[in-house]
């Protein structure tokens, strides 16, 4: 048997299974299972790429819209993996995309195979917890974003084919050397992304890529200026929040509009100071799923 997590914030009620064949579809040879009220999923053990889709977000109360995704026998299931993953469809093999996400956002001698992300928190190796919490919270927040700029020019485009071009274009860029608290790299993977969806949203690149590394770069301080790993990840869980769904609604309506004016004014919003004072007035959900809401400011 293999027992572990989904992992955004915790995902509850999520459909976990083995894709045996490839098609990211669960077929009716395929053993499933759903995640507990704490995310966390028990399946028997099989060679295939591990799915999760559905459920809800308890440390945001937001629904999951991602198909997350990961190699074979990784238990715990989040963004990183699903970029890794994403590496590994574009004709990387696993250890190649293993190492280059572990470059990149630099998670040093990390074990992404069994660290799991908030069940670690509390324990011996905290600070390697909340590193790859913090690295994958960067990576759904951006791919959310990303994703809802891809629906605001293309209304027809589905929030999971959305975000899977998200989550290419993002591991593109990483396997490219790109940071996520870095305004070219983020740039750069939402002209991949558009093109790929055969959409144009050139005008409005630069103040998104900007909101989103900022946005990173506030996630970076928070897991990196000494404070205790719950309060930071409760930092995590609001930022996630506002990023995922705020900020996400707004960029999707900017671009909607067709005028690049509208991206300004969120760029002025949710930037520097203006960023961690939104930030601040969001309440957390449930971090760590014992059932209570976190406190905790930026």
């Amino acid at each position: 048997m293999m027992s572990g997590s989904v992992t955004d914030g915790l995902i509850s009620g999520a459909t976990v299974f083995l894709d045996l064949d490839g098609d990211r579809e669960l077929d009716k040879n395929e053993v499933f299972t759903t995640t507990d009220a704490q995310g966390n999923y028990t399946l028997p053990f099989q060679n295939g790429t591990i799915v999760a889709f559905g459920g809800t977000d308890i440390a945001t109360g937001l629904a999951n819209k991602t198909v997350f995704t990961a190699p074979a026998g990784y238990q715990h299931i989040s963004p990183i993996t699903t970029i890794m993953q994403a590496m590994v469809d574009s004709g990387k093999s696993v250890s190649e995309a293993e190492a280059t996400v572990k470059t990149q956002y630099g998670l040093g001698d990390v074990d992404l195979k069994y660290t799991d992300p908030i069940g670690g928190l509390d324990g011996s190796n905290s600070d390697k917890s909340l590193t790859v919490l913090n690295k994958a919270v960067q990576t759904a927040n951006t791919a959310n974003q990303i994703a809802a700029m891809m629906q605001g020019a293309a209304p027809a485009l589905s929030s999971a084919d959305a975000l899977n071009a998200a989550y290419a274009a993002l591991g593109a860029a990483l396997d490219a050397g790109g940071r996520f608290d870095d305004i070219t790299t983020i740039k750069t993977a939402i002209i991949t992304c558009a093109t790929g969806c055969g959409i144009d949203v050139t005008g409005f690149a630069d103040k998104a890529a900007k909101i989103m590394a900022d946005s990173n770069n506030l996630l970076d301080n928070a897991t990196g200026n000494g404070q205790a790993a719950m309060d930071a990840a409760t930092v995590l869980a609001k930022v996630a929040k506002l990023a995922q769904e705020t900020i996400s609604a707004g960029m999707k309506t900017a671009v909607e509009s067709g005028d690049p004016r509208q991206m300004d004014t969120l760029a002025t919003d949710y930037t520097s100071t203006n960023l961690v004072n939104a930030a601040d007035t969001v309440t957390a959900g449930d971090i760590d799923g014992d059932g209570q809401a976190e406190t905790g400011g930026t």
